[in-house]
């Protein structure tokens, strides 16, 4: 339990990861096709960081208590999932994976790119495989 002198530290905390993932999809969607370079590679930033701060977000629940792992993993309906997320950040972020090399476009905003979610993520040895619960991101 938060003591009462802690939850809007709390809040706060969940209000900026909050609103920095709000502000990645607000960036993602004002990028429209054609794609040059300069939009693709913010492709990849917006969602690396969007992703940076899911994951954060997670964590900081975690951490903090306000949900087990077990909750997540049912929210997100499997642990493969959860696994899949925290490693598919981790490929943006550590190991470069380009989120924008392969992309759909959407019938109701065809003029909006949408990656596709990998197939497969690894964990950093390259021993564990997780593999994707969507068709895009």
């Amino acid at each position: 339990m938060i003591p009462d002198n802690k939850k809007l530290d709390v809040f706060h905390q969940m209000a900026y990861f909050a609103s920095l993932k709000k502000y990645a999809i607000q960036q993602i969607l004002k990028l429209e096709i054609p794609l040059t370079s300069n939009k693709e590679t913010l492709m990849n930033i917006m969602y690396g960081t969007y992703f940076i701060y899911l994951v954060a977000l997670i964590d900081f629940l975690q951490e903090k208590k306000l949900l087990s792992c077990e909750e997540i993993i049912e929210f997100l309906k499997s642990k493969n999932n959860l696994l899949y997320i925290r490693n598919l950040r981790n490929s943006i972020v550590h190991r470069g994976l380009e989120v924008s090399s392969a992309g759909a476009t959407l019938k109701n905003h065809p003029k909006l790119v949408v990656p596709l979610a990998p197939k497969e993520v690894v964990d950093k040895h390259g021993k564990n495989k997780y593999f994707s619960f969507t068709s895009n991101l």
